[in-house]
Protein backbone atom coordinates (compact mmCIF):
# COMPACT_ATOMS: atom_id res chain seq x y z
CA UNK A 1 0.00 0.00 0.00
CA UNK A 2 1.79 3.42 -0.93
CA UNK A 3 1.13 6.19 1.25
CA UNK A 4 0.98 10.08 0.17
CA UNK A 5 1.51 12.72 2.74
CA UNK A 6 0.72 16.18 1.55
CA UNK A 7 3.75 18.68 2.99
CA UNK A 8 3.19 22.34 3.87
CA UNK A 9 6.35 23.98 4.85
CA UNK A 10 5.79 25.97 8.10
CA UNK A 11 2.10 26.66 9.32
CA UNK A 12 -0.57 29.06 7.49
CA UNK A 13 -0.49 32.27 8.62
CA UNK A 14 -3.53 33.83 9.24
CA UNK A 15 -5.29 35.99 12.26
CA UNK A 16 -8.78 33.82 12.05
CA UNK A 17 -8.75 30.97 14.22
CA UNK A 18 -7.59 27.54 12.67
CA UNK A 19 -9.48 25.61 10.44
CA UNK A 20 -10.40 21.90 10.76
CA UNK A 21 -8.53 21.27 8.54
CA UNK A 22 -4.42 20.05 9.64
CA UNK A 23 -2.21 20.81 6.94
CA UNK A 24 0.33 18.64 8.62
CA UNK A 25 -1.65 15.21 8.75
CA UNK A 26 -2.77 13.08 5.57
CA UNK A 27 -6.23 14.36 3.90
CA UNK A 28 -7.07 10.03 3.81
CA UNK A 29 -8.22 8.59 7.31
CA UNK A 30 -6.78 5.15 5.82
CA UNK A 31 -3.70 6.75 4.82
CA UNK A 32 -2.84 7.40 8.60
CA UNK A 33 -1.97 3.47 9.54
CA UNK A 34 0.96 2.33 7.81
CA UNK A 35 1.25 -1.24 7.02
CA UNK A 36 4.38 -3.33 7.56
CA UNK A 37 4.98 -7.25 6.50
CA UNK A 38 6.28 -9.25 9.55
CA UNK A 39 7.33 -12.48 9.46
CA UNK A 40 5.47 -14.31 12.87
CA UNK A 41 8.62 -16.54 12.60
CA UNK A 42 10.72 -14.29 14.10
CA UNK A 43 8.66 -13.03 16.82
CA UNK A 44 6.56 -16.29 17.82
CA UNK A 45 9.19 -19.35 18.44
CA UNK A 46 5.71 -22.38 17.85
CA UNK A 47 6.12 -21.01 14.24
CA UNK A 48 7.81 -23.73 12.23
CA UNK A 49 7.71 -22.21 8.87
CA UNK A 50 7.61 -18.49 7.60
CA UNK A 51 3.78 -17.00 8.11
CA UNK A 52 4.09 -13.04 6.68
CA UNK A 53 1.33 -11.07 8.28
CA UNK A 54 0.46 -7.40 7.63
CA UNK A 55 0.20 -5.37 10.76
CA UNK A 56 0.60 -1.36 11.83
CA UNK A 57 3.55 0.63 12.04
CA UNK A 58 2.58 0.91 16.21
CA UNK A 59 2.33 -3.10 16.57
CA UNK A 60 5.83 -3.78 14.76
CA UNK A 61 7.24 -1.18 17.01
CA UNK A 62 6.41 -3.23 20.14
CA UNK A 63 6.83 -6.57 18.68
CA UNK A 64 10.17 -5.48 17.64
CA UNK A 65 10.74 -3.88 21.73
CA UNK A 66 9.39 -7.08 23.09
CA UNK A 67 12.07 -9.49 20.98
CA UNK A 68 14.89 -6.94 22.01
CA UNK A 69 13.60 -6.84 25.71
CA UNK A 70 13.77 -10.85 25.98
CA UNK A 71 17.25 -11.02 24.34
CA UNK A 72 18.46 -8.56 26.54
CA UNK A 73 16.97 -10.52 29.62
CA UNK A 74 18.07 -13.67 27.86
CA UNK A 75 21.86 -12.15 28.18
CA UNK A 76 21.58 -10.94 31.53
CA UNK A 77 20.75 -14.51 32.80
CA UNK A 78 23.36 -16.29 31.30
CA UNK A 79 25.82 -13.85 31.79
CA UNK A 80 24.97 -13.87 35.77
CA UNK A 81 24.54 -17.51 36.23
CA UNK A 82 26.19 -19.26 38.89
CA UNK A 83 27.58 -22.42 38.99
CA UNK A 84 28.93 -24.19 41.96
CA UNK A 85 32.14 -27.09 41.64
CA UNK A 86 31.27 -28.40 45.19
CA UNK A 87 28.19 -30.19 44.32
CA UNK A 88 28.71 -34.14 43.67
CA UNK A 89 25.20 -34.86 43.72
CA UNK A 90 23.93 -34.34 39.70
CA UNK A 91 21.42 -31.85 40.37
CA UNK A 92 23.00 -28.75 39.58
CA UNK A 93 24.10 -30.45 36.46
CA UNK A 94 20.01 -31.44 35.99
CA UNK A 95 19.29 -28.00 36.23
CA UNK A 96 21.36 -26.59 33.95
CA UNK A 97 20.60 -29.04 31.40
CA UNK A 98 16.70 -28.80 31.80
CA UNK A 99 16.88 -25.03 32.35
CA UNK A 100 15.72 -24.52 28.57
CA UNK A 101 12.90 -22.80 26.67
CA UNK A 102 12.33 -25.49 23.94
CA UNK A 103 8.68 -27.13 24.29
CA UNK A 104 10.24 -30.66 23.05
CA UNK A 105 13.07 -30.60 25.98
CA UNK A 106 10.49 -29.61 28.68
CA UNK A 107 8.13 -32.64 27.39
CA UNK A 108 11.13 -35.17 27.26
CA UNK A 109 11.90 -33.74 30.58
CA UNK A 110 7.90 -34.59 31.98
CA UNK A 111 7.93 -37.75 30.60
CA UNK A 112 11.12 -38.97 31.77
CA UNK A 113 9.76 -37.76 35.31
CA UNK A 114 6.56 -39.55 34.91
CA UNK A 115 8.24 -42.92 33.91
CA UNK A 116 10.65 -42.62 37.20
CA UNK A 117 7.18 -42.39 39.09
CA UNK A 118 5.61 -45.18 37.45
CA UNK A 119 9.04 -47.29 37.87
CA UNK A 120 8.90 -46.20 41.85
CA UNK A 121 5.16 -47.16 41.97
CA UNK A 122 5.79 -50.66 40.35
CA UNK A 123 8.32 -51.59 43.53
CA UNK A 124 7.15 -53.43 46.41
CA UNK A 125 6.29 -51.39 49.42
CA UNK A 126 9.20 -51.92 51.81
CA UNK A 127 11.73 -51.31 48.64
CA UNK A 128 9.89 -48.04 47.40
CA UNK A 129 9.78 -46.63 50.57
CA UNK A 130 13.57 -47.23 51.16
CA UNK A 131 14.70 -46.12 47.62
CA UNK A 132 12.30 -42.69 48.25
CA UNK A 133 13.58 -42.42 51.48
CA UNK A 134 17.55 -42.29 49.82
CA UNK A 135 17.24 -40.60 46.55
CA UNK A 136 14.54 -37.98 47.11
CA UNK A 137 14.50 -37.41 50.94
CA UNK A 138 18.65 -37.51 50.71
CA UNK A 139 18.79 -39.98 53.77
CA UNK A 140 21.43 -42.27 54.23
CA UNK A 141 21.29 -46.16 54.24
CA UNK A 142 22.35 -45.56 58.31
CA UNK A 143 19.38 -43.25 58.53
CA UNK A 144 16.84 -45.62 56.71
CA UNK A 145 18.17 -48.15 58.87
CA UNK A 146 17.74 -46.54 62.17
CA UNK A 147 14.25 -45.45 61.42
CA UNK A 148 12.87 -48.95 60.63
CA UNK A 149 14.83 -50.83 63.48
CA UNK A 150 16.64 -53.56 60.56
CA UNK A 151 20.51 -53.36 59.61
CA UNK A 152 21.58 -51.36 56.78
CA UNK A 153 23.03 -54.61 55.07
CA UNK A 154 18.88 -54.84 54.76
CA UNK A 155 18.25 -51.70 53.68
CA UNK A 156 21.12 -52.01 50.93
CA UNK A 157 19.85 -55.08 49.58
CA UNK A 158 16.13 -53.27 49.46
CA UNK A 159 17.67 -50.50 47.77
CA UNK A 160 19.85 -52.63 45.12
CA UNK A 161 16.54 -54.88 44.00
CA UNK A 162 14.25 -51.79 43.93
CA UNK A 163 16.75 -50.16 41.93
CA UNK A 164 16.86 -53.13 39.62
CA UNK A 165 13.61 -53.83 39.36
CA UNK A 166 13.16 -49.77 38.10
CA UNK A 167 15.61 -50.50 35.56
CA UNK A 168 13.69 -53.51 34.12
CA UNK A 169 10.96 -51.90 34.48
CA UNK A 170 12.14 -48.62 32.47
CA UNK A 171 13.35 -50.80 29.65
CA UNK A 172 10.38 -53.19 29.57
CA UNK A 173 7.53 -49.82 29.38
CA UNK A 174 9.98 -46.65 28.96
Amino acid sequence: MKTSYIFVIGEPHCRSPPSSFDFNKPQNRMEENIMITINLRDFYPWYTHDEFKEVSDEVAKELIADKRYHKTQERIKRRHKVYSLDAEDGTEGAVIAYSTDVPEAVYEMIENYCNLCRALNSLPEKQGTRIEARYIFCKSQKEIAEAECVSEEAVSKAIEKGLAAMKKYLKKFG
